[in-house]
């Protein structure tokens, strides 16, 4: 038999249920533990430490049969966070219950249209990929999308629902402000340059495949990208996605960080299981520095950027789902000498350097961004009185440019237009 707690219990509350006659193998449990349990921390407004500290003493007397006439007793502890409970360290097992996987999420599902007294038949378009759409949210999270996009489409369940489920989902899941649904993608049409990374992604992109598995070939895990300021690093994550076919998830490492005990860790758990749910995908670590500032073993924030560090790092290595990391950063000789063990081998499979681009690429850029603003908004036809492209010396240009980054060059040519406009809407040409 079980009981549970799930109003505001204390050790009297405790004791009066240990007084039961609850027979052997009875089952206590407690939801929003935390709440009640955690000794002195921010999650505990209502008890004090003495009380708190009486808690955990009758849940183990509750529990001892050398302290009580009953055996096999059990009690289960409910929580969204990592408990933290220094009294009963080695006497609590921690359960880690991940994202809901697709079987779970078709029960979801068949619940939501069970509840809106809709059959079956009333999903018109294809199950999985309405349940595909619905992976890194939870149990609940999904079957209130799954009602909302019926109800949406006139309690049916078609193909277009897919979209509304995925655009619901990213919502919710930017709601941390930890994880961020990249929808820009860039092909490699828009990149200068960068030819040795492209030979390499169109290298790796096919090792997903059965064939490849069957011959024993590790999927890759990831890449480094570390250049300087502007030199195309997160356009180099887009361009990632869009050649692996993959949803691009942008993970912002700082904004995990909280301010009580735990939740910057539980935070990190949980943005990494979205990422989990939703694989295959990629996803992006913008300047991983962040993460690493800790790294280095200093104890300013009581090791929490350390434990963020270490966490990241074993579950890029040990991680078995098929999350491919592109991570960025700027100085790679600060990484060498503070965290070594972020480029052994195994936590990436390459890292790249991005330099100022060369003359042909800078030359490349140029004819980018000059036929990306010469495109009409619309209807995507050059706009031939506002640009000029064939009358610029685009070999010149690169010339005069030299050690620019791919940044520096796209804002010289939106000053260039700006000025143009400004200059009684003539046309950018060159004379």
């Amino acid at each position: 038999g079980g009981f549970a707690l799930n109003t505001a219990p204390d050790h009297k509350t405790i004791k009066k249920y240990m007084d039961f006659e609850f027979p052997s193998r009875s089952c206590l449990v407690i939801e929003d533990a935390p709440y009640y349990l955690e000794v002195g921390t921010g999650n505990q407004p209502l008890n004090t430490r003495d009380e708190a500290r009486k808690l955990l003493l009758s849940l183990r007397v509750f529990t001892d049969p050398k302290q009580n006439s009953h055996t096999d007793r059990m009690i289960i502890l409910l929580s969204e966070s990592d408990l933290h409970l220094r009294e009963l360290v080695g006497e609590v097992t921690h359960l880690h219950l991940g994202l809901p996987d697709k079987k779970t999420l078709t029960k979801s599902l068949a619940q939501a249209i069970h509840s809106l007294d809709m059959e079956k038949s009333d999903i018109t378009g294809d199950p999985e990929k309405l349940v595909a759409a619905a992976l890194g949210l939870t149990a609940i999270e999904a079957e209130m999308t799954f009602k909302s996009a019926a109800v949406e489409n006139g309690k049916k369940l078609p193909d277009e629902a897919a979209k509304y489920i995925m655009e619901r989902k990213k919502k919710i899941i930017s709601r941390s402000g930890a994880l961020e649904y990249i929808d820009e993608k860039i092909g490699r049409e828009g990149v200068g340059g960068l030819n040795v990374l492209m030979d390499w992604l169109d290298n790796r992109k096919e090792l997903w495949q059965e064939r490849a598995k069957e011959r024993n070939i590790p999927a890759s895990k990831g890449v480094l990208f570390v250049g300087v300021p502007g030199a195309g690093k997160s356009l180099s994550a887009k361009v990632v996605a869009e050649i692996f076919e993959r949803p691009l998830i942008r993970f912002d490492v700082a904004a995990v960080y909280g301010s009580y005990i735990g939740q910057t860790e539980q935070t990190l758990r949980q943005a990494l299981d979205v990422a989990e749910a939703v694989a295959p995908c990629v996803l992006w670590i913008d300047e991983i520095e962040k993460a690493l500032a800790g790294g280095k073993g200093g104890g300013g924030d009581s090791g929490v950027s350390t434990r963020v560090f270490g966490n990241l790092l074993t579950w890029m290595s040990e991680k078995k789902s098929d999350v491919f990391v592109v991570a960025t950063a700027n100085k790679l000789g600060q990484i060498a000498k503070d965290n070594p063990e972020l480029l052994r081998k195994g936590r990436f499979d390459e890292i790249f350097f991005l330099d100022y681009p060369g003359p042909a690429a800078r030359k490349k850029i140029f004819e980018i961004h000059l036929s990306n603003l010469a495109e009409h908004p619309e209807t995507k036809e050059p706009m031939v009185d506002s640009i000029d492209i064939d009358s610029l010396d685009l070999d010149d240009l690169s010339k005069q440019t030299d050690n620019w980054t791919g940044s520096e060059i796209e804002q010289a040519v939106i000053v260039s237009l700006i000025s143009a406009h400004n200059d009684g809407d003539r046309l950018l040409a060159q004379a």
